[in-house]
């Protein structure tokens, strides 16, 4: 926690001061996050979904044609990691977007396919 005083001055004039307060940061501001486990990916990918509120995600493949390959949902459990697989085995070679919805937020992570 910290502690601030503003001081406001002008010339010729007595500076005035506020009264102190305190601030306290919230760092972890975000309700939901997405990430990949590992990148490149073989066969298997993961992924990890923590959301503060019980859910179903959606995911899905995209190739960067806009072209969609596989998709999946899940249940998710509030303020528990959420780990989801997804088969890649069938991909070609090349760059894909993982895009992951839960609870109306939109999460998206290139990737590369081994």
């Amino acid at each position: 926690m910290d502690y601030y005083r503003v001081v406001a001055s002008e010339p010729n004039v007595s500076a005035v001061v506020s009264n102190t307060v305190s601030v306290k940061a919230n760092l972890n501001t975000q309700n939901n996050w997405m990430t990949l486990v590992s990148n490149p990916i073989k066969n298997i990918g993961d992924f990890i979904v923590f959301s503060k509120q019980t859910s179903t995600l959606q995911w899905q493949v995209i190739g960067l044609n806009g072209k969609l390959f596989s998709q999946g949902n899940s249940n998710v459990t509030a303020n528990v990691n959420h780990r989801q697989t997804f088969n890649t085995s069938t991909l070609a070679n090349g760059i894909y977007v993982l895009k992951v919805t839960v609870n109306g937020e939109v999460f998206s992570q290139k990737f590369v396919k081994q």
